[in-house]
């Protein structure tokens, strides 16, 4: 048996660990990613539970709720294309990687629509809804309630939420003046260094 000196063991431990952690990363965003299938899965369970017309009506009344969004918002860029009628998706990435979406539209199905959908993917990680595919919401049996405008206006919305994931988390005015003073700092660090 060969020898072995301490700092061999150590680093053969610490390559050990970090092989560890990385397999232990990779299966928390698989488990991730599929939590949130299950979460689509459940909540077309409840969904179900309602025949054409009444879920038809459930659209309608759960979209009463949905907040205004300012005029600001309603642009171009988050106008969903496709749509029965006008629809807007604004979705931002949080610091912790989370995301949040705000959504308003002119008809009630089509906000109603939206809604369930967003509040399935609100509060989730960027990474698990980036990797949802049309084919995941299937389970809600909305599809084939709506007419076939709907459904194009369907499939926008779902590719329009899984690339607002995939954008850069816009940093807040905070970050991006702390940003600044740490730069004048070091800059000014730099300047003393050479003036000694």
């Amino acid at each position: 048996m060969k020898k072995r000196y301490f700092h061999e063991v150590i680093e053969e431990e610490e390559k050990i660990l970090a092989i560890g952690l990385k397999q232990s990363r990779l299966h928390k965003k698989e488990r991730l990613e599929m939590a949130l299938v299950s979460k689509i899965k459940e909540r077309g369970k409840e969904l179900s539970t309602l025949e054409g017309h009444d879920r038809l009506q459930y659209l309608i009344d759960i979209a009463r709720d949905v907040e205004e969004l300012p005029t600001a918002d309603k642009i171009e860029e988050n106008k969903i294309r496709g749509c029965a009628s006008n629809l807007w998706v604004v979705g931002i990435i949080n610091k912790d990687n989370t995301m949040s979406y705000k959504h308003d539209g002119e008809s009630y199905i089509t906000k109603g629509t939206a809604k369930i959908i967003i509040d399935i993917v609100n509060g989730e990680s960027k990474d698990a809804v980036s990797k949802l595919k049309l084919e995941d919401f299937k389970h809600l049996g909305i599809r084939e309630l709506l007419t076939m405008q709907r459904q194009v206006g369907f499939a926008s919305l779902i590719e329009r939420i899984i690339r607002c994931s995939l954008q850069e988390r816009e940093k807040t005015l905070h970050e991006v003046l702390m940003e600044g003073f740490r730069e004048e700092q070091e800059q000014r660090r730099l300047e003393e260094e050479e003036d000694d």
